[in-house]
């Protein structure tokens, strides 16, 4: 399955006047394309990889989750992985994976690069 477009604009637009919650935003765009997707390709189950990271808020994730799922008639799968996750850099790094080192929003990269003016989560 070849992944969506990122639509840059649509989230700038979206995020901009709420910086502070970009989190909550995001997770509910990706999960709803990706709940979507799982509808229309008859795929009963979906989760996410930001599982796997303790950066992100385990239980917004479950929440946005479950509510993507229930408008799309299909079920979300929650495991907080975030325990695995020194092993799965050590796994990544040993197969020779690409791994981002941010979530892929400009304001985590600048958090990545300019760790001494982070943005107002």
């Amino acid at each position: 399955m070849r992944s969506g477009p990122y639509d840059m604009e649509r989230f700038l637009l979206e995020i901009s006047p709420r910086v502070q919650r970009r989190c909550e935003r995001c997770f509910e765009i990706r999960l709803q394309m990706t709940a979507i997707q799982a509808r229309l390709l008859r795929i009963e189950l979906f989760t996410t990889t930001l599982l796997a990271s303790p950066y992100q808020d385990q239980e917004l994730l479950r929440v946005k989750g479950e509510l993507c799922a229930i408008e799309n008639g299909v079920m979300f799968h929650f495991e907080d992985f975030s325990d695995g996750y020194r092993e799965s850099i050590s796994k990544s790094r040993e197969l020779g994976m690409y791994r981002q080192a941010y979530c892929g929003c400009v304001y985590s990269e600048k958090e990545r690069y300019q760790k001494s003016d982070p943005p107002k989560r």
